[in-house]
């Protein structure tokens, strides 16, 4: 599992019985997410591969490193 978003904090705000205190944690702002920049599809095969998503996946544009299944809908693929 990868994070989506990094907060920087100095100490770990506990609640009584010494657990975290999850509610007490500060919210990560816009800049704390990590993203990727578009970077368009580029050789022989990748525009044709880009084609394809972009008419299954109704999305426009797929870029060079997106991901089939973090832009597909939840749903059967069979």
């Amino acid at each position: 599992m990868v994070p989506a978003a990094y907060v920087h904090v100095t100490s770990l705000p506990l609640g009584p019985p010494g657990k975290l205190d999850r509610g007490a944690l500060p919210a990560p702002d816009p800049g704390a997410y990590a993203a990727r920049r578009y970077e368009a599809p580029q050789d022989e095969v990748e525009p044709a591969l880009a084609a394809i998503w972009s008419e299954w996946l109704k999305r426009n544009p797929i870029g060079r490193y997106d991901n089939f299944f973090e832009l597909a809908p939840t749903r059967s693929w069979s």
